[in-house]
């Protein structure tokens, strides 16, 4: 299970090492790292100083962000991913994290400046370039995105389904304690050609829809 928890100055060790070993993912040589290495180091003032938050997933810390007050906007300093954990998803549920974060705070616009290997992310995620800077240590150009608060979506439903066996599926749902159960009953279990008592009798996706519209 993901949970987010404000960072604290002790946290300063592992995640320079995280920020490092993220880096380090898209095959830069040790030259490279060496160079960029004091831009990634996390000190204990900068954890004391910005709006930090570290990222768990069932008791490891996989990842971490920050958020960096800037004229007009907030700027979505650090967003780093343990490599392992790249690609599996995390990084949506880190970067709507972010995004309430910045409602929260009463801003309107989040800035950042993106590794070039990251960029298809950060687009996928909605956000807009604007933009390059150059990297003072290592002199490379990295592309800028802003994302508009009032062009995103207002509730993203954070649903999870498991299949059973079968036509079962078992739905966590928001604000629901328990998971709602889905199946299949009379004609729609003919149609999907299993025998009566073959799988337990739940209500379908259909019959949700049809309740959800108020019949």
């Amino acid at each position: 299970m993901l949970t987010f928890r404000r960072a604290v100055p002790d946290d300063s060790l592992r995640l320079s090492e995280l920020t490092l070993a993220s880096k380090a993912h898209w095959g830069y040589d040790e030259a490279f790292m060496e160079r960029a290495r004091p831009d990634l180091v996390v000190t204990r003032e900068y954890l004391e100083a910005n709006e930090c938050w570290v990222v768990d997933n069932d008791g490891e810390v996989v990842g971490w962000f920050s958020l960096v007050d800037v004229p007009g906007s907030l700027l979505l300093d650090n967003f780093f991913l343990l490599p392992g954990h790249i690609g599996a998803g995390l990084g949506r549920q880190m970067w709507q994290k972010a995004l309430a974060r910045v409602a929260e705070r009463g801003a309107d616009r989040l800035t950042l400046e993106s590794d070039p290997n990251a960029a298809g992310f950060y687009e996928r995620m909605g956000a807009r370039r604007i933009g390059s800077v150059i990297a003072p240590a290592t002199g490379r150009e990295l592309p800028t995105f802003e994302v508009v608060l009032g062009s995103q979506p207002k509730y993203v439903s954070k649903v999870r389904i498991v299949r059973e066996k079968g036509p079962i599926r078992r739905a966590y749902l928001p604000a629901e304690p328990e998971p709602v159960m889905f199946g299949t009953h009379d004609e729609v279990r003919e149609h999907y050609g299993t025998a009566p008592g073959q799988y337990p009798d739940h209500a379908t996706t259909l019959d949700y829809v049809v309740a959800a519209a108020a019949g």
